[in-house]
């Protein structure tokens, strides 16, 4: 993906141009002799993106589609599917797996499953937002958390303390 200027190698831009186009995964702009390639899977993976798509971020959660819990809780073990529940929302992270920068130990171990405030503890807002809205396949109910939430402390020592500094 990105901007690739067109050798000359005897044939036009526009010859170049026009056999990029004839690829219907790619999506071209052409600038003067530069060409950009935006490369686009539309091949259905293994995770049957025509029952489970991902949905537009512009659509609110009221507007997902329900899951059953049990559709989600039969994607732990299953490779072609990498489901994780946050805060009762659906995410095919099966594609993001390999980009995940902590690897993917750590979003398998939670697959099928809920990881609402493991998530929140290492994530901003602005993380769910760019990378987690476009994976949203759904909602669903009734998944919990297999671990209980250990409190946050603060600071090691208390508040409202007379011996403070």
């Amino acid at each position: 993906m990105g901007w690739v200027r067109v050798a000359r190698n005897g044939r036009s831009a526009q010859d170049t141009i026009d056999t990029l186009s004839q690829d219907p995964s790619k999506t071209i702009l052409k600038y003067e002799d530069a060409v950009h390639v935006e490369v686009a899977d539309i091949t259905p993976s293994k995770n049957n993106e025509t029952q489970y798509p991902f949905h537009p971020v512009t659509l609110s959660v009221d507007a997902l589609p329900y899951i059953e819990p049990d559709v989600v809780r039969n994607t732990k073990g299953d490779s072609t599917k990498i489901w994780l529940v946050i805060d009762s929302i659906v995410y095919d992270c099966t594609s993001f797996v390999n980009e995940h920068p902590g690897g993917e130990s750590f979003i398998t171990s939670f697959q099928g499953e809920d990881c609402s405030w493991q998530f929140k503890r290492f994530h901003s807002s602005a993380h769910m937002k760019e990378f987690g809205q476009p994976l949203r396949i759904g909602r669903t109910s009734g998944i919990c958390n297999r671990f209980k939430e250990r409190p946050r402390l603060v600071g090691l020592r208390g508040f409202n303390r007379s011996d403070e500094w």
